[in-house]
């Protein structure tokens, strides 16, 4: 009898798990990484420019959930030079007592064959840290289940990516946890993301001074054991660059949607929706994304 009371007291904290485990399972990744933020999909899209550029967003799921997951990054990057780059994030996320912390270094190279005919490479390594909270299970402090958890420890982790640029096409291609690959127990994880891949191209599509422009996407995200997402969306520019909007749909089912403003020379601010996936639209509304890009030498100049 003590034995079941015992177990009985995990099964809240094995909800929690749980719970967590299928929100990470939708993998709906932060909006401003297609277009504002490449730097967070692509190692190779860090130190594009020789200015140094910092961004940040704060991602709520499920809304109308009090305790539902939160996400969060800050990156930072710098050109050293036209060839190397360098860069740094941190991308936190909380899903009741489980929270993971992802923290990177990157360095990049770039070769321009041309001024419209360029490639990129880059290289992250850096740690991932996964921890439960136990004080915020109910099950016994000193269990060997709960505390197997935390007894992984930091890890390290790697990433690789490349991009070419031809004109207004850029091509994308990255590998976002090649250290995962190596070690056996991160190796038969399901719902880990393995790949990325994406193409766009920037078009021009009014003639008045400041200038419409569309820049269509198509994205493909390869998931372990698990269904394949692509994304298709495409972004549009107004003011002169000042003003954007853009929208992806996503082959689970989802849609992410929102806006840009540059409020200042050197500040962006924008806010995405992120609708649920198909088969949860009953149980829940959507996520909020709110995100900030600083460039703090100078006004931007257009990539």
């Amino acid at each position: 009898m003590k034995q079941f009371t015992h177990y009985k007291k995990l099964i809240p904290a094995i909800a929690c798990i749980c719970l967590a485990t299928t929100a990470k399972s939708q993998l709906n990744t932060f909006g401003s990484g297609y277009y504002q933020n490449r730097y967070l999909l692509n190692p190779a899209m860090s130190g594009l420019q020789q200015q140094l550029i910092i961004n940040a967003a704060y991602k709520k799921d499920q809304l109308s959930f009090t305790e539902s997951p939160t996400n969060q990054y800050l990156t930072a990057d710098y050109g050293l030079s036209e060839k190397t780059g360098v860069g740094a994030y941190v991308v936190t996320n909380q899903a009741g007592p489980l929270k993971q912390i992802n923290a990177m270094g990157t360095y990049s190279y770039h070769i321009a064959f041309s001024e419209t005919n360029k490639l990129h490479m880059g290289i992250s390594l850096g740690i991932n840290n996964n921890r439960l909270d136990i004080s915020k299970t109910n099950g016994e402090a000193d269990d060997p289940a709960l505390l197997n958890y935390n007894s992984k420890g930091t890890r390290f982790e790697a990433g690789f990516g490349a991009a070419y640029a031809y004109g207004n096409l850029l091509v994308q291609a990255s590998l976002p946890q090649l250290g995962s690959q190596f070690k056996k127990e991160e190796k038969n994880q399901a719902n880990r993301p393995l790949a990325f891949a994406s193409v766009s191209y920037k078009i021009k599509i009014s003639e008045e001074a400041e200038g419409i422009y569309a820049e269509p996407m198509l994205c493909v995200r390869a998931i372990k054991d698990a269904d394949n997402i692509i994304d298709a969306g495409s972004n549009f520019t107004f003011l002169n660059n000042r003003l954007n909007i853009m929208a992806v749909y996503h082959t689970n089912k989802s849609i992410t949607a929102g806006v840009g403003l540059q409020v200042i020379d050197q500040v962006l601010v924008n806010a995405l929706y992120h609708s649920v996936t198909g088969g949860l639209k009953t149980f829940s509304d959507g996520g909020l994304e709110v995100g900030l890009r600083i460039n703090l030498s100078g006004i931007s100049k257009k990539q």
